[in-house]
């Protein structure tokens, strides 16, 4: 079992073709050890990211502009999860409020290729509910920013409010604003 976890964290960083061979080792006193016999064989590398927005309704430009998956780089599920994380925290960050880590999905494309992956990367639109029709997210921007003190029996000066509350008039609803 040791040997089928450290292949699975190999291939996830890139060794797809790792191999481990444990044989026993019956040299120690306190009795049998064993001896892991690693062949790596090539870290495969980026050949080509292919970004498909679909019906995301996000700005292609923007989100592709500081991609973190470059061509040439070694293949990483943990470099995927950051660039899954920071899509989203992005398109949050311009409004799209809607558009989460879920609709963003990887295709690893090894076919016909000799240590080399094609990415894509592929952005959904929402699936309108009881069909299987998608449409794009909606960027929703703040409107104006209201403070109501009504209910309070000192009012707070509206410096220190705005300085409390990161709301701007005009920009993108960013959920992880309200967190």
């Amino acid at each position: 079992r040791p040997s089928l976890k450290m292949v699975q964290v190999l291939n996830q960083e890139g060794y797809l073709q790792a191999r481990v061979v444990v044989n026993p080792d019956s040299s120690h006193i306190s009795g049998w050890g064993a001896i892991y016999s690693i062949d790596l064989g090539d870290r495969w590398r980026i050949n080509n990211v292919i970004w498909n927005f679909a019906t995301s309704g996000l700005p292609e430009e923007v989100i592709r502009e500081e991609g973190l998956l470059k061509i040439g780089s070694p293949v990483s599920i943990s470099d995927l999860h950051d660039e899954r994380e920071r899509i989203s925290r992005l398109a949050g960050s311009l409004g799209f409020a809607t558009f989460n880590e879920g609709f963003i999905k990887f295709e690893l494309d090894t076919f016909n290729l000799d240590g080399c992956v094609n990415v894509e990367i592929l952005l959904r639109g929402q699936r309108l509910e009881g069909t299987s029709a998608t449409i794009p997210h909606k960027s929703v921007k703040i409107g104006s920013v209201y403070f109501d003190q009504s209910q309070m029996t000192k009012s707070l000066k509206t410096s220190i409010l705005t300085h409390l509350v990161t709301l701007e008039e005009g920009e993108g609803f960013d959920p992880a604003k309200f967190e």
